[in-house]
């Protein structure tokens, strides 16, 4: 029966430069093409053929199929997987020595967080497989996956208290859902987690909690990673940010810099900004005792003390 699973017959071919160039000839009675260096031949149990190339510089897969004999195929079919995620799954109908052919983008599908990527090709009862290794700069903006696109500082409440607030916008362009990991550093701030699984081809926007005074200007940073915050390995995307609520919040890229988290016991991480740090003023009068800034607690005790002296 032609619905049951396909049986894989898994061939290893290492791809270590440019591949190109798919067999074009026509093949004897009822056989496949032998395989070269620069593809490989599979038949399928109904008969046709599948030569595979890959290109590794061009990151495109190259798929040449064809019916060797005199005799119509009827309801074949191959099915592509990318770094063990299915990518392309083709039913089709050959004529009598029918042939086709179709190219496939590898780049857009690979995970972004590994080095070592499998492209498989798979029909009724064979398949072959290409691994190849591409380092990836997952950091780099241009790639299909999740990363900031936007910070917005305001004003809300986190468990029905009011607080300071910035709210993230992740968007996921991939067709991968990446495990990922999101953590916001400010000046007052020294980290709040959140793990927002982004779906693939939408967005989602977090709601972050910051210890910043209400009505201040707030500057800070926004790491998206999926593995370690201190290490590069599964860093996403970084932004910087500084805004004000109810006004424009400005944000721009930064390469990721792996941090220690909050939760370490020592040497843990503090965002500074000497450009849009706070003067000694502002954190002075930012400073309460028991609701009153402590800029007037001082300002009265100094009054008190000289005061003291005039009526000495």
């Amino acid at each position: 029966m032609k619905g049951e699973i396909l049986s894989l017959v898994v061939l290893y071919l290492v791809i270590t430069g440019t591949t190109v160039g798919l067999a074009d000839e026509k093949s004897k009675e009822g056989s496949c093409v032998v395989n070269s260096e620069d593809n490989t031949t599979i038949k399928s149990e109904w008969g046709s053929c599948i030569t595979t190339s890959i290109d590794t510089k061009a990151n495109k897969l190259l798929l040449f199929v064809q019916n060797p004999s005199h005799q119509d195929i009827q309801n074949d079919r191959l099915v592509v997987g990318i770094d063990d995620r299915r990518v392309a799954a083709v039913s089709y109908n050959l004529s009598a020595d029918e042939r086709w052919t179709k190219t496939i983008n590898v780049s857009r599908h690979l995970d972004v967080l590994k080095d070592n990527h499998t492209v498989t090709v798979s029909t009724y009862g064979n398949a072959t497989q290409f691994n190849f290794t591409r380092e990836i700069d997952a950091s780099n903006t241009s790639l299909p996956k999740p990363h900031i696109t936007d910070v917005r500082i305001a004003e809300g409440t986190i468990e029905d208290e009011p607080s300071s607030v910035a709210y993230v916008t992740i968007v996921n362009p991939s067709i991968q859902l990446y495990a990922s990991k999101l953590m916001v550093h400010t000046e007052e701030t020294d980290g709040s987690f959140y793990v927002p699984a982004v779906q693939p081809h939408e967005s989602k926007t977090v709601k972050v909690e910051l210890l910043d005074d209400r009505g201040e200007r707030i500057a800070g940073e926004a790491r998206l990673y999926t593995k370690n915050l201190s290490g590069e390995e599964g860093a996403l995307d970084q932004v910087e940010f500084v805004g004000r609520a109810g006004e424009n919040t400005t944000v721009w890229n930064e390469s990721y810099e792996p941090v220690r988290g909050p939760w370490q016991e020592k040497n843990t991480y503090s965002y500074e900004n000497e450009t849009y740090s706070k003067s000694v003023e502002e954190k002075v009068s930012s400073y309460e005792v028991e609701g009153v800034p402590v800029v007037y607690v001082v300002a009265g005790l100094l009054g008190a003390l000289l005061l003291a002296r005039k009526l000495r």
